[in-house]
């Protein structure tokens, strides 16, 4: 799982904003798993560092970063 956490975070740095459903698409998950992924990510730092709503997924400057410097 750590490999697909790796590249699912890749993936969102280098996007400025990224739609669920592509999400959903690019890593043949169901939306429930890309769920807890962002959950599981965010609960591995001291702020949320991937922001979502229903339909887009995006990072700040500052949380590209931190996970930058995490996975990288």
């Amino acid at each position: 799982m750590e490999g697909v956490k790796r590249r699912f975070i890749k993936y969102l740095i280098l996007k400025e904003s990224v739609g669920c459903n592509e999400l959903i698409t690019e890593f043949q998950f169901t939306k429930h798993e890309v769920m807890n992924i962002m959950k599981d990510m965010n609960q591995s730092f001291k702020k949320d560092v991937i922001i979502s709503s229903d339909e887009v997924v995006y990072m700040s400057e500052v949380g590209k970063m931190i996970c930058y410097k995490k996975f990288f």
